[in-house]
């Protein structure tokens, strides 16, 4: 019979799962500055811009995009990997006349009624996407990197697949647990 320390040291706890989550963003942050090139860009600010980049040309499905390629502010910033504070003002930035990166509107009550009159919904421009694909192409060539690496190489193509959809339950189930009302009802 296993003891509740042993238990709770086992690697095999869900907890270690959660944690080395967190441990890989601290660990991948450096490295996200690398891969912005000579964009510009602050971190925060690529992240946003290869979501949209994602959401528009990779056809990631992580928040609603309407006909016209555009997802409302909340939709975006609630899927942001970096610091969400300071959006408007990033996004601003990123709309401004110097950069035209994406492009902001505001949401049509006859298109989404549910929501406020004073939303705002943004997409990414060509100009944009021009930015963003180099970044996007570095992470991936990052990713190539690091799994072609020690001690990654060792795993095998199911078991990197497999790690990628416990991470999506995970970010899906945590996403679902932000509205107590689903939590809850």
């Amino acid at each position: 019979m296993q003891t509740t320390r042993s238990v709770q040291s086992s690697r095999f706890d869900p907890v270690y799962n959660i944690s080395s989550i967190f441990a890989a963003h601290r660990d991948l942050r450096p490295y996200a500055r690398l891969m912005l090139g000579d964009s510009g860009l602050s971190v925060e600010e690529a992240d946003i811009l290869v979501l949209l980049y994602g959401q528009r040309e990779l056809e990631w499905e992580d928040c609603p995009v309407d006909e016209d390629g555009f997802v409302t502010f909340k939709d975006l910033k609630s899927i942001l990997v970096h610091d969400p504070s300071l959006f408007a003002r990033r996004i601003k930035k990123m709309a401004g006349a110097k950069t035209q990166l994406v492009e902001v509107k505001k949401v049509q009550k006859t298109s989404d009624p549910g929501l406020h009159g004073n939303s705002l919904r943004v997409r990414i421009t060509g100009t944009g996407i021009v930015v963003a694909r180099p970044i996007w192409e570095n992470f991936r060539k990052l990713s190539a990197t690091l799994f072609g690496s020690e001690p990654l190489k060792e795993f095998s193509a199911e078991q990197i697949t497999t790690h990628a959809k416990i991470n999506d339950a995970i970010s899906r189930a945590l996403r679902e647990w932000r509205d107590p009302a689903n939590r809850l009802l």
